[in-house]
């Protein structure tokens, strides 16, 4: 059979119900022109994941297979994807999310009218039923909103895709290299669009390209976010004492402190003074992203040598890039 002109690949790992709705989402997607399959990477599921993956693929009326990725983490189990799709684009989509009827022709769209070989596109939050809070924007992207645009624009600076709503040309990875074990294991799309950025590859985010990041009530507990903000300082944390020289790094930390101190902080005294329960949570998870950095900081950068102990495949600070054939 031809090669379809995309393939979606979906990671999971133990979320079985899910990714029969997030499955479900994509065997119905509407088509403008293109061909798709879906490729499901089990990433040594002990639930009834391969279940869930064989029902789909008797229902869909697309390509739909599940391929079994032994070795744990998601950078393994995203370049298990690439490899064994058969397309010219690669879309990677989250096993916790519901696709928009619309969103791979958005996309695909997006692709061809920019002339650009990598696009992305929303994400917005989906709520437990009767959920009626207005959560601050700071905890909204801790759960992993992305609204970053009303019209296209290209990706660049602070505007940054994510791995949940991404579709690149298969020729980006035989440039650059695939997705690369990163300093905190986390941060493996920042990683993988920082070199995209260097080899000067335009990639547009298209706003229409929509998904829906499922959020069960768990994930709205303040434990959970806190906990979320404190991993993302310290990654973040981490990738910049990789990133950056000492002078630039050490003034970083220094703004850091200083906005901490001088405007982090009194925010949410105001917050707590005024009552306001989900501004000053969302004050709560800027400063424990910010602390953990800081403290993150202090460990990685002025108690080791400069890029001690960093994994070999560090894809900001590796010149070869890796390459998976199809």
């Amino acid at each position: 059979m031809p090669a379809p002109d995309i393939s979606i690949v979906v990671c999971t790992q133990n979320r079985a119900e899910m990714l029969r709705g997030a499955l479900a989402s994509l065997y119905v997607a509407a088509t403008s022109g293109f061909t798709y399959e879906i490729v499901v990477i089990d990433n040594g599921s002990r639930d009834h994941t391969p279940e869930v993956i064989a029902a789909c693929a008797a229902e869909s009326k697309k390509s739909l297979r599940g391929v079994q990725e032994p070795e744990k983490g998601i950078v393994p189990a995203r370049n298990r994807g690439i490899s064994e799709s058969r397309s010219r684009w690669i879309a990677f989509f989250d096993d916790d999310q519901l696709a928009d009827r619309g969103w791979l022709a958005e996309l695909y769209r997006g692709a061809n009218e920019k002339r650009c070989r990598v696009v992305g596109g929303s994400v917005h939050l989906s709520f437990p039923d009767g959920c009626e809070r207005r959560l601050d924007p700071t905890v909204r992207m801790l759960l992993g909103e992305a609204k970053l645009a009303n019209e296209p624009r290209p990706y660049g600076g602070r505007l940054t895709p994510g791995c949940g709503n991404l579709m690149i040309e298969r020729s980006v990875f035989d440039q650059v290299g695939v997705f690369e074990r990163t300093v905190d294991g986390r941060g493996e799309d920042t990683d993988l669009f920082s070199r995209i950025e260097r080899a000067e590859i335009t990639a547009w985010y298209i706003p229409k390209a929509i998904v829906h990041h499922l959020t069960p009530p768990e994930r709205l507990a303040d434990a959970y976010l806190l906990n979320l903000a404190r991993r993302m300082g310290a990654g973040i944390a981490q990738r910049q004492t990789a990133q950056f020289s000492r002078g630039r790094f050490a003034a970083l930390w220094l703004a850091k402190a200083l906005r901490l101190g001088l405007i982090q902080m009194p925010q949410f005294g105001v917050a707590s003074l005024r009552g306001d329960r989900e501004a000053a949570l969302g004050c709560r998870c800027l400063l424990a992203i910010n602390a953990s950095l800081l403290s993150a900081g202090v460990n990685a950068f002025w108690c080791r040598p400069r890029n001690a102990n960093l994994p070999r495949g560090w894809g900001l600070l590796q010149n070869k890039p890796k390459t998976i054939s199809p």
